[in-house]
């Protein structure tokens, strides 16, 4: 018998000491850009839904037709605000498109009962869940103040410079 061992095998996969490369620094920026602007769009849906309830009441229209009015006043706008945000959330967690088309009409559909609540919280907790894996954390009424700080340190990881910043 030979006293040579054998050769060893390595498996390419990151360890545990690597710098954070969940995703790009666009995704993470895709993020945080959909999360924020998603309570801009919700401050509009509670304005707009206020003021259908005034002008459906000072008209004097009856109970079961104000959702068919309420549904065509209000579906259409907040789906249409809320796609671009959807759209950037759906980017950053690599989603396809049609995701963000879905949940934006989701959105549309859900202004009609709570001022559509439910949905903004839904994906602004899927964001915020997904920012956290950068190191990323929400803050009032939008991204914390280090975002653009681990934003510039994940663009520096990802063009292959010296990773500065927290890493998770």
């Amino acid at each position: 018998m030979s006293d040579v061992p054998p050769p060893q095998h390595f498996v390419a996969y990151p360890r545990g000491n690597t710098p954070n490369r969940y995703g790009t620094a666009d995704q993470l920026e895709a993020l945080g850009n959909g999360f924020t602007r998603l309570n801009y769009v919700f401050i509009a849906n509670i304005v707009l839904a206020i003021g259908v309830g005034a002008l459906l009441g000072a008209l004097h229209v009856r109970f079961p037709i104000i959702y068919l009015y309420e549904l065509v006043i209000l579906f259409l706008p907040i789906a249409a605000l809320t796609y671009p945000q959807n759209k950037l959330i759906a980017f950053g967690k690599g989603w396809p498109p049609h995701v963000a088309v879905l949940a934006s009409l989701l959105m549309g559909l859900n202004a009609l009962l709570c001022w559509g609540l439910i949905g903004y919280v839904v994906m602004q907790n899927i964001a915020s869940k997904e920012m956290k894996k950068y190191g990323a954390l929400p803050g009032f009424m939008g991204v914390g103040r280090n975002f653009t700080a681990i934003v510039a340190a994940r663009r520096q990881a990802d063009a292959g410079g010296p990773t500065i910043g927290p890493t998770a």
